[in-house]
């Protein structure tokens, strides 16, 4: 829902948009070379991204966290 808001709204404006979870993985590559400038993506995808690239660390200058209370659950992370 928040990649569709974000990228009907800014990709018109030549922001490159992507999103990143389990099952979805289309612009992970993407995400990987650090082409884009807005990214959607699940915490345990943003971390795994993080520990095998971390290069990427510069290019990210806002996180935005939904939902924190889940972080902490048994099943996150599977």
């Amino acid at each position: 829902e928040q990649y569709l808001h974000l990228r009907d709204t800014y990709s018109g404006l030549g922001a490159r948009v992507g999103m990143a979870t389990r099952e979805r993985t289309q612009d992970d590559e993407r995400i990987r070379l650090g082409q884009f400038d807005m990214a959607v993506m699940v915490y345990e995808k943003f971390r795994a991204f993080l520990a095998v690239q971390p290069q990427l660390l510069p290019c990210i200058s806002l996180v935005v966290v939904d939902e924190l209370q889940i972080l902490g659950e048994p099943d996150r992370g599977e």
